[in-house]
């Protein structure tokens, strides 16, 4: 009996599915901190574009190369809490695909996330994009540093791409 229940016991443990850990995949970053802190409490709000591309044309432009893109929130203030209130990943038409965040998320001096679009999702296009809107609750905090990190593979060859945000609104209302 006992030996047929440690035989089952890490079948059962293995084979189960978890939601968090589906969440995982596009959140891989450590425990995140939600706060009840709306956007009209802000004293800095801006918004920013980050250009991302999940896959990139090569030769004639009809093959391409499915890119896995990483887009990194970085606080880098040492003293200063910053607030991430959206994270939108939109296609090449501008059609939101995915809403990352459903509360304002607390980013501590220096801590960091990041959002995973994974190559085999193959949605977006070489226009797409994510808009993040962050803000603080102190008139002078350093803007956090916002990236994308491309990566992919094809025959042998790999592909690496680096992009920033740019801010569109500073105070937007």
């Amino acid at each position: 009996m006992k030996l047929s229940l440690l035989l089952i016991l890490p079948i059962l443990l293995f084979s189960c599915t978890n939601d968090e850990n589906d969440e995982k995949k596009l959140a891989p970053s450590h425990s995140y901190t939600f706060v009840d802190i709306t956007k009209k409490q802000f004293k800095i709000h801006q918004i920013e574009y980050v250009p991302v591309y999940s896959e990139i044309y090569y030769r004639d432009g009809r093959n391409i190369v499915p890119l896995t893109t990483t887009l990194s929130l970085r606080n880098i203030s040492i003293h200063d809490t910053v607030y991430i209130a959206e994270v939108n990943y939109h296609d090449s038409y501008g059609t939101l695909l995915h809403n990352y965040i459903g509360k304002t998320l607390m980013l501590r001096p220096l801590e960091s996330v990041e959002y995973v679009v994974e190559h085999l999702i193959n949605k977006g296009g070489v226009g797409a994009n994510f808009i993040v809107e962050w803000g603080s609750l102190k008139e002078k905090t350093k803007a956090p540093l916002i990236q994308a990190v491309m990566i992919g593979t094809s025959g042998g060859q790999g592909i690496s791409l680096i992009t920033n945000g740019i801010i569109l609104n500073e105070n937007p209302d």
